[in-house]
C-alpha cells in the first residue's frame, strides 16, 4: 500500500431487514348482516369450519388479527385464509411490526399504592419542582416499583418519553416482565445482548418517540426525541460502570449528563444507595425522600449471625453449613417454602493445591491461580478466559491427594444435594444461565415453586421478589469484605442487605442466617438492622480521615506492557511528571494489585482531586496529554495506558 501499487477500501455491509408479519384484514363492515353473509359464501367449502372461525375471530376483535395468532388457535388455518383471500373477502399483507411486542397488559386501575408509598410520590414530585435530581431510599421490599410506575404513567400520558435503568437486563427479567405487562406495547427494552436487526428497530422506534425504554447502561445513548424522566432503579449496582470495553463510564453519571440536555428530571433509587448519591441528598444537591416501611403487612426479616468456628466444634464439621442452619432449611422444605443460598464465587473452589508440595495451577498469561470447576473437570481463568483440563495429579511431584481451597457455587451444590437428596436444587450463576431464555427458565421455575433450594452468586440479589422464598442463606460473610478496596465493605453491605431482602416479601417473617469468621462484628450488626444510615455514618468517618469519596474524585491510571522493565519505567516517567504539577495528590505508583494479566505487566497510580470541576478538568486534561505523550515515544512501543475517572 505505502507504494501504491494496492489500496485498502471499507466498506459497510448494510444487512438490516425490518420484521414483518401476515395480517388479517376484513373486506367486510362490522354489521350481522355482513357477517352472515360472508358465511353462507364459505359454508360449503374444505375448509369450511376453519374459515368460520377465522371470519368469526376477525368479526368479533373488530381489528386486524395476525395469521400466526390464529394458526395457534385453529390448526390448519392457513389453508382457509388463502381460500378467504382468493375469494375477497379478507385482505392479508405483510406488516412492519416490533421485534419486543408485550401481549399481556395490565388495567392501570388495578394497581393503588398505599398511603405510605402515595406520601413518597407526593415528596419527590416536590423535590423534583426545584431540583432536578431525588434519591429514594426505600428500604428492600418497600414497593418502590410501584411509585416508579405512578410516576412513569404520568410523564408519558403528557406525551414525554421515560428511560428506565436497571443495572442488567438478564438479572432483572421478572421486573422487565411486569413493566410490560402494565405498559403493554409501549415499551422498548434495550441492552447491548439484542441482535443488529432489533436494535435498529429500536432505534428508529425511540428516535420517534416509542414513550418508555428499559435499558441496561448503553441505553443512554438512544437517540430519544423528548425524554423527560429518567429513573435508575438500583442506582448503588456497580453494574452500571462500563470497565470493558472502552470507552469506561458510569450509566448513572451520563444519564444525568442526558437529563441537562433533554431539560429531564431524574428519580435514584435504592434500599442501600451508593455513598456518594447519599452524600449528595444529606447536603442538600438532591433531594432526599424515605420509604422505610415494607409494602403490605411483609416485614423484614429477622436476622440470625452464626460463627463459622461453632462448625468445626459441631456434628457437621467438615461441613459448610452450621447445623442450626440445615435445620431451618429442613423446616422450610417441610412448610413448602423455598431457600435461596448466597455465595459470590462460581465454579467448584478458587484454587486446588498439592497437600504434598502446596503446588497450585497458575494461569500462563495472568499471575493469579485458577478456579476449579469440576462439572468439566477443568480450569479456568477469570480474567483472560484460558481453560486447561485438570491434572489427575500434581505435576511437580506426582502426589494425587489435592485439596479444595476456597468455596464456589458447584461444591455448595454439591453438598446440597447430599444433605437434602429429596429437594430440587438449582444453581444460578454465569455458568448456568449465560443466556435469557436460560434466565427466564430459572426464574419460571422459581415462581411456580419447581425449585426448593436456588444456589447463586450476585445474581440472586438482584430483581427476584417471590413471596414463597423464607429463608436466605449467606454462606460466607467474610467472602464478600476481603477485597484491598476502599469500597469493600460498603459493597459487602449492599450486596448482605439486598440478598437479605429476598426474604419475607409476604405476611410471614422471612429468616435470614449469615455465617461469618473474622469480618468486622459492627458491619454485621449494621446488616442485622438493616441500618444504612448507621453504616454510612461510621463508613464516611473513615472515608474522611483519608479522603476518600465522596470527599474526592478517583482517576487511576494503568501503564501495561509485555516487557515488566518498559512498563515499570513508563509508569514512573508518568508519575514523576505528575507529582511535579500535582505533588500529594499523586498516589504511588505501584504494580498492580494482580502484577499481569493477559501478558501485559501492570503499574498504576490513583489520583485524589477536589471535588471541584475546574481542577479536575485541568488534571483530566494534563493525564491525557501525558499519556499520548508516553505512547507516542519509540521507546515504549506497544505500551497500553488506560485512564479510568471514578473507577469502581
Amino acid at each position: 500500500m505505502a507504494k501504491g501499487f494496492i489500496e485498502l477500501k471499507e466498506e459497510l455491509k448494510y444487512t438490516y431487514k425490518a420484521k414483518t408479519e401476515r395480517i388479517i384484514i376484513p373486506n367486510f363492515d362490522k354489521s350481522n348482516e355482513s357477517l352472515s353473509s360472508v358465511l353462507e359464501q364459505v359454508k360449503k367449502g374444505r375448509q369450511a369450519g376453519t374459515s368460520c372461525h377465522v371470519l368469526y375471530s376477525a368479526f368479533t376483535f373488530r381489528r386486524k388479527i395476525r395469521a400466526k395468532a390464529l394458526e395457534t388457535a385453529f390448526p390448519g388455518s392457513n389453508a382457509a385464509i388463502n381460500s378467504l383471500r382468493k375469494k375477497g373477502i379478507i385482505t392479508v399483507e405483510n406488516q412492519v411490526i416490533s421485534r419486543y411486542d408485550a401481549e399481556n397488559d395490565l388495567d392501570l386501575k388495578d394497581i393503588e399504592l398505599s398511603a405510605i408509598q402515595s406520601r413518597a410520590k407526593a415528596e419527590i414530585e416536590n423535590h423534583l419542582k426545584e431540583k432536578d435530581i431525588a434519591l429514594l431510599h426505600g428500604i428492600t421490599g418497600s414497593g418502590k416499583t410501584l411509585i416508579y410506575l405512578k410516576l412513569m404513567e404520568e410523564a408519558m400520558s403528557k406525551g414525554h418519553q421515560v428511560l428506565f435503568l436497571v443495572p442488567e437486563i438478564a438479572l432483572t427479567t421478572q421486573l422487565v416482565q411486569r413493566m410490560a405487562a402494565y405498559f403493554g406495547n409501549e415499551v422498548s427494552v434495550y441492552h447491548s445482548s439484542i441482535g443488529s436487526n432489533h436494535k435498529i428497530d429500536l432505534w428508529h422506534e425511540i428516535k420517534n418517540g416509542k414513550p418508555l425504554v428499559i435499558g441496561a447502561r448503553s441505553s443512554v445513548f438512544l437517540p430519544f426525541k423528548d425524554l423527560k424522566l429518567i429513573i435508575i432503579d438500583e442506582e448503588h449496582d456497580y453494574s452500571y460502570k462500563q470497565n470493558e470495553p472502552t470507552p469506561k463510564y458510569h450509566a448513572r453519571e451520563t444519564a444525568m449528563f442526558l437529563a441537562q440536555l433533554h431539560q429531564a428530571k431524574v428519580i435514584l433509587g435504592s434500599a442501600t444507595p451508593s455513598f456518594e448519591s447519599y452524600y449528595n441528598a444529606l447536603h442538600g444537591k438532591y433531594g432526599l425522600v424515605n420509604l422505610l416501611e415494607r409494602y403490605g403487612n411483609a416485614v423484614l426479616p429477622h436476622v440470625e449471625l452464626i460463627n463459622r468456628n461453632t462448625i468445626e466444634h459441631s456434628k457437621n464439621k467438615g461441613s459448610h453449613f452450621s447445623p442450626v442452619l440445615v435445620n431451618e432449611m429442613l423446616d422450610q422444605l417441610k412448610r413448602g417454602k423455598q431457600s435461596i443460598v448466597f455465595i459470590n464465587r462460581r465454579g467448584y473452589s478458587s484454587m486446588l493445591v498439592c497437600t504434598m508440595c502446596e503446588w497450585t495451577k497458575r494461569c500462563k498469561n495472568c499471575d493469579v491461580a485458577m478456579t476449579y470447576h469440576k462439572y468439566n473437570n477443568s480450569f479456568l481463568c477469570h480474567y483472560c478466559g484460558w481453560h486447561k483440563e485438570a491434572d489427575p495429579a500434581c505435576p511437580e511431584c506426582g502426589n494425587v491427594d489435592l485439596s479444595h481451597k476456597g468455596l464456589g457455587t458447584q461444591q455448595i451444590e454439591e453438598e446440597l444435594v447430599v444433605l437434602f437428596p429429596e429437594a430440587t436444587i438449582a444453581r444460578m450463576d454465569f455458568d448456568t444461565v449465560r443466556g435469557k431464555a436460560a434466565m427466564s427458565d430459572m426464574i419460571h421455575r422459581l415462581e411456580t415453586g419447581k425449585i426448593d433450594i436456588l444456589i447463586g452468586t450476585q445474581m440472586v440479589s438482584k430483581g427476584l421478589d417471590f413471596e414463597n422464598i423464607g429463608l436466605v442463606a449467606i454462606v460466607s460473610a467474610d467472602q464478600l469484605a476481603r477485597f484491598p478496596d476502599f469500597r469493600s465493605h460498603e459493597r459487602a453491605f449492599q450486596l448482605m442487605v439486598q440478598v437479605s431482602g429476598r426474604s419475607g416479601r409476604s405476611e410471614e417473617q422471612g429468616k435470614v442466617f449469615i455465617q461469618y469468621g473474622s469480618i468486622r462484628q459492627s458491619l454485621l450488626e449494621d446488616v442485622t438492622k438493616a441500618d444504612y444510615v448507621g453504616f454510612y455514618t461510621k463508613e464516611l468517618a473513615e472515608r474522611k480521615g483519608f479522603i476518600y469519596p465522596p470527599f474526592c474524585r478517583l482517576i487511576k491510571v494503568v501503564i501495561g506492557h509485555r516487557d515488566p522493565q518498559k512498563a515499570a519505567a513508563a509508569m514512573e516517567q508518568f508519575a514523576a511528571t505528575m507529582k511535579q504539577h500535582w505533588g500529594s495528590r499523586v498516589v504511588g505508583p505501584a504494580p498492580g494489585l494482580i502484577p499481569r494479566i493477559n501478558n501485559q505487566y501492570l503499574f498504576e497510580l490513583m489520583l485524589k482531586v477536589e471535588r471541584k470541576n475546574e481542577i479536575l478538568s485541568k488534571i483530566k486534561s494534563d493525564v491525557r496529554d501525558l499519556a499520548l505523550l508516553i505512547k507516542s515515544q519509540s521507546d515504549y512501543k506497544g505500551i497500553s495506558c488506560v485512564v479510568d475517572v471514578d473507577p469502581y
